[in-house]
């Protein structure tokens, strides 16, 4: 076993020195059950599995994740392959709307861990972009909770961009990954494609190649929408009259598995995107 001290058998959760090593360790108690831990513990034990849970769990309490991921930060050499499952964890787990300590505790710990562990650079970049897809309960993409998740998410991608220059490399591939799907709500179509504008603007390399992609999303729009709605959007009753539209013009096939009530939307939307202007967000900073 591996004889690291990450969790002690203490009170109140606070940091003590553990009686088998002289090294801190921290107190971490999972709510209803509490657990906790003499040793960093091996992969695939019990008492891992539990470790992870502690991490994922939404009752956790943010002082608790602070002090855990200060630990790992210290000991952050020692996260290799092994505690891959572990790492990934920390990454996926909710680490926004949490109090400003455990976001800045979770910046410090992404960026140390890719500066230490490049192979994590990929899953990192991925977490951050995932982030840019709002949730389908959140139909306000304008919430003041909402830009203030997005601003640190920014924060964090544009400090690793500058510490570890291949995330430039990485980040065109899984933003075409991550582009939402046709079918998906227009308000996370909208924050999402909001959000690649963003970060244009401080990675200015990768404006073309953004560019490219939300144009290349909106064609599929207009592939994909019937032809009725097309010349609706198009036509006025002013134009029906001086110039009629070609009644011989062919049928287009219409995909009955798209929701054309959505592509109507989203249509309306295309017409109005880049109306407002961009304004730099806090991260610009």
């Amino acid at each position: 076993m591996d004889k690291t001290p990450v969790l002690g058998r203490k009170k109140e959760g606070v940091r003590t020195k553990s009686a088998k090593a002289s090294k801190t360790s921290v107190a971490v108690t999972e709510p209803q059950k509490p657990v906790t831990f003499e040793f960093l513990p091996n992969p695939g034990s019990d008492d891992y599995n539990s470790l992870i849970k502690i991490v994922l769990s939404s009752e956790t309490q943010a002082d608790h994740l602070v002090q855990l991921l200060k630990y790992l930060e210290q000991n952050i050499c020692r996260l290799e392959g092994e505690y891959k499952s572990l790492v990934l964890a920390i990454l996926s787990m909710n680490w926004l709307g949490c109090g400003p300590e455990l976001i800045a505790t979770f910046q410090a710990f992404a960026l140390n861990l890719v500066s230490a562990h490049l192979s994590y650079l990929r899953p990192c970049v991925k977490m951050l972009v995932k982030r840019f897809i709002p949730e389908e309960v959140n139909k306000d993409s304008s919430t003041p909770s909402l830009a203030l998740d997005t601003s640190h998410i920014h924060s964090l991608l544009k400090s690793l961009s500058t510490i570890v220059p291949m995330t430039i490399e990485l980040l065109p591939q899984v933003l075409e990954d991550l582009f939402p799907y046709i079918n998906k709500s227009i308000h996370i179509f909208d924050h999402y494609t909001q959000s690649l504008l963003d970060i244009s603007l401080y990675l200015p390399s990768l404006r073309m190649g953004i560019l490219e992609l939300i144009v290349c999303n909106m064609l599929k729009l207009d592939v994909r929408t019937p032809r009725v709605d097309i010349s609706t959007a198009i036509y006025t009753p002013e134009d029906e009259e001086t110039n009629p539209r070609d009644e011989a013009m062919f049928e287009m096939d219409v995909d009955a598995s798209v929701n054309h009530t959505t592509v109507r939307k989203k249509r309306a939307w295309l017409r109005n995107w880049g109306k407002p202007s961009l304004m730099p967000g806090p991260w610009m900073s």
